[in-house]
């Protein structure tokens, strides 16, 4: 499996700040808000993590339903600390 590139990897970060800041995760919308990028190039990056691992979405319909998952958690502390 590739590794989460440096735009992936801000998708994580904003999403770990925004759930940590707000008590619940973003939509897709403010994903792209929070990222200056489209609703598509969110959606992608959020897929991308997905298929990684690093985030779970059991609903693509429901709004609010990205988790930050174990394995995403330790990407985004290995990056930080690099």
């Amino acid at each position: 499996m590739q590794p989460v590139t440096d735009r992936q990897m801000s998708a994580l970060e904003f999403l770990l700040n925004y759930t940590q800041g707000h008590g619940y995760p973003p939509t897709i919308a403010e994903v792209a808000a929070g990222l200056g990028v489209t609703n598509n190039a969110a959606s992608d990056r959020i897929n991308a993590l997905q298929r990684k691992g690093c985030v779970t979405r059991p609903d693509k319909k429901t709004a609010r339903s990205i988790t930050i998952t174990k394995k995403g958690m330790q990407e985004w502390r290995a990056a930080t600390l690099t």
